[in-house]
């Protein structure tokens, strides 16, 4: 029987508490109690604290590698994305991204259980380490926000074509290709403006500068103002590139989107949420080559506010719910606690 569950908060914690926090809810529904501890931490707990039957919650293989290799066999891992193919996207060295799959490895095939962003993660776990999650696993997107109709409901919202970036400038980002396919609409869409809310405010007006780009705005408001911002704003973009770090990916930028009744413009690479949007009526995908017409015809359709309502809450009662994802994970960590994990 085990003693405590530790929770390793990331240190990301904007993106990755409401996802421990809704582990967290889980766990209490089955009757345990999680202890949230710094990441940072995680040694002393482990050398000074954690009893042989404790769990650990970690969203690092690294950490869960380290864990592992001090005795801790009941570990559960929350994979954010594919390590070593994110690093060869940075980094282009082909060593370091094997040295990293030898550590994600023993991870994912010593962990007692597994929370994956998409189906299509594991499906490459599966494939890359040929290993069995039967059992052991549960898919879960990240987000962290919750429909406001208000914002939905807005006056005015979708009457001319508003555009949002909300995020960094980082390459992975592709705010150029995204500022590149703006400004291809602009010259397409009477009325069009781009609203960018990112920290590197300057380095953002020069490329919107460079680019021609006529009509638009920077700013940067902290997490929580964000979804004020967007109340006036009717399409989000969501452009990456088609490698597999996206196509495994569920960017939170969707959920921050559709919550607010902005229509999301994304990348059909983006598997877990391209899967959701072939039933969306209120969704624009994007393919590679894009067509910039059949977007500019899709973002010049009429928007019915009530209609966009009515289809993003079946949307956030289910693949953006946490009630949902409470529901179905926590009778299977239940299980696999109570049955001792991999011990």
């Amino acid at each position: 029987m085990f003693d405590l569950i530790w929770m390793l908060q990331s240190t990301n914690s904007e993106v990755t508490d409401y996802y421990l926090q809704t582990v967290a809810i889980a766990l209490e529904k089955v009757g345990f109690a999680a202890t949230m501890v710094p990441v940072e931490e995680v040694r002393a707990c482990v050398m000074t604290h954690a009893k042989s039957g404790d769990w650990f919650f970690t969203a690092s293989s690294m950490e869960a590698c380290r864990i592992y290799s001090r005795g801790a066999r009941n570990i559960i891992l929350w994979c954010q994305g594919i390590i070593p193919e994110e690093s060869f996207l940075r980094h282009r060295s082909k060593t370091k991204a094997a040295l990293l799959s030898l550590i994600e490895r023993r991870a994912l095939k010593n962990a007692a259980f597994c929370l994956f962003v998409s189906n299509d993660m594991r499906r490459h776990y599966e494939r890359k380490y040929k290993l069995d999650f039967d059992g052991r696993c549960f898919v879960m997107p990240c987000f962290n926000s919750t429909l406001q109709p208000e914002s939905i409901l807005a006056e005015g919202k979708y009457d001319s074509p508003t555009f949002a970036y909300v995020g960094s400038l980082a390459a992975w980002q592709c705010f150029e290709a995204t500022v590149d396919l703006y400004k291809e609409l602009e010259n397409r869409l009477s009325g069009a403006r781009l609203k960018v809310l990112t920290f590197d405010q300057d380095r953002a007006r020069d490329v919107l500068k460079a680019k021609g780009v006529e009509c638009y705005e920077v700013d940067c408001v902290p997490p929580e103002k964000v979804a004020k911002e967007l109340s006036g704003v009717a399409y989000g973009f969501v452009i990456r590139e088609d490698d597999p770090v996206n196509r495994v990916a569920t960017p939170t930028k969707l959920s921050s989107y559709m919550a607010a009744g902005v229509i999301p413009v994304f990348s059909d690479c983006i598997g877990g949420f391209s899967g959701l949007a072939c039933g969306l009526k209120y969704a624009i995908p994007v393919g590679r080559p894009v067509d910039v017409d059949a977007v500019a015809r899709r973002c010049a359709e009429p928007v019915w506010r009530e209609e966009v309502l009515e289809e993003y809450r079946r949307v956030f009662d289910t693949y953006y719910s946490r009630e949902y994802y409470v529901e179905g994970l926590a009778p299977l960590l239940g299980s696999v606690i109570r049955e001792g994990g991999r011990a």
